[in-house]
């Protein structure tokens, strides 16, 4: 990889672009999120390269072939299933607030509040199939699926 480097000591070991702590994980959260490709670029001050190589390394799973990865990247659930964290649905409830559908998740003990639903808390807790949305994003912006 040009641009993608795995190294102990930065991010626990995570793929992040070369010489930064921005993981890769990082860069397809920032595009998928972002309205404009290139207020994504500009927010990590990468070029449109570095974002090609990190969409392929993670929507091809790259990763889970990588020798030298010692954790998977912080967002993503292969980290939180790396980590063995759990949660538990059935410690939670919704609640919804008013006729405009606004929902709080609290814990049964009362110790945790959610601004959100029990879906959004779980994607929060455990991360997203960074996997696939890096292959949305390829479908979104074609020109991220160019060869790297």
């Amino acid at each position: 990889m040009r641009y993608i480097e795995i190294r102990k000591d930065i991010s626990s070991g995570a793929p992040v672009v070369k010489g930064r702590r921005t993981t890769v994980f990082n860069i397809v959260s920032c595009i998928y999120y972002e309205d404009n490709l290139q207020e994504a670029l500009d927010s990590y001050e990468i070029i449109l390269d570095v974002a090609r190589e990190a969409v392929a390394y993670c929507s091809e799973l790259k990763c889970q072939e990588d020798v030298n990865l010692f954790k998977f990247c912080s967002g993503c659930v292969l980290r939180a299933l790396q980590e063995d964290w759990n949660f538990s649905k059935d410690d939670y409830k919704e609640i919804l607030l008013d006729e405009q559908k606004q929902i709080i998740t609290i814990s049964k003990d009362g110790n945790s509040i959610f601004l959100g639903s029990l879906q959004e808390l779980e994607i929060t807790e455990l991360g997203e199939a960074g996997w696939l949305v890096a292959q949305e994003i390829k479908r979104r912006y074609p020109v991220l699926s160019a060869d790297v």
